[in-house]
């Protein structure tokens, strides 16, 4: 897998600021509840690792802006494990001191296609990612793109499956600028 730094300091200013104001705005989820109101089992993949291409890279810790990763680990609240979701990070808090990564927000992908705007009007703010050597995705999926959700520990992310292209990191933000202003800015307080 190559190198994916390629988000710019323009496009990484802007999500900053959208982030900033999702998270002033309580419009941020823990990952936790994407599990909840995206459960695996409703998932072409239903939380199998053979859905993902094995060309990524397990055990890395450095993850960087439009990387698509893969999360495991979490606990519903009735005790049964979560299993493998993939997210793709949009920004990255950092502690201003220690420079470590502290919180990864993220949108979630969906394998779900029914669900994506070129095929379901219902659901225009999520958008098709196509399966490629990029991505590292086996099967095209969606970016669901009207909600951020906080990986704060990054134990749980284990492995980066692929990357984003710079159009597609903006064409998301684009996306969730819609969604906000569509929903009005109170909608999540």
């Amino acid at each position: 897998m190559k190198n994916r730094s390629i988000i710019d300091d323009c496009s990484r200013k802007r999500a900053r600021n959208i982030t900033n104001k999702a998270k002033s705005l309580g419009a941020v989820s823990s990952v936790d509840a994407a599990f909840s109101k995206h459960p695996v089992e409703s998932e072409v993949h239903e939380g199998k690792l053979e859905y993902w291409s094995s060309s990524n890279e397990k055990g890395n810790s450095d993850y960087e802006l439009g990387e698509i990763v893969l999360v495991n680990n979490f606990n519903y609240s009735d005790g049964r494990k979560g299993s493998l979701h993939s997210f793709v990070i949009m920004d990255i808090v950092e502690d201003e001191v220690t420079l470590a990564d502290l919180e990864y927000l993220c949108f979630l992908v969906s394998s779900n296609t029914s669900k994506n705007n070129n095929v379901n009007p219902k659901f225009p703010y999520n958008e098709p990612l196509t399966a490629d050597d990029n991505t590292g995705l086996l099967k095209d999926s969606h970016v669901k793109c009207d909600e951020f959700f906080s990986i704060v520990n990054k134990d749980n992310i284990i492995m980066k499956i692929g990357y984003i292209t710079v159009e597609q990191y903006n064409r998301f933000l684009d996306l969730y600028e819609l969604y906000e202003r569509s929903s009005g800015s109170n909608k999540h307080l």
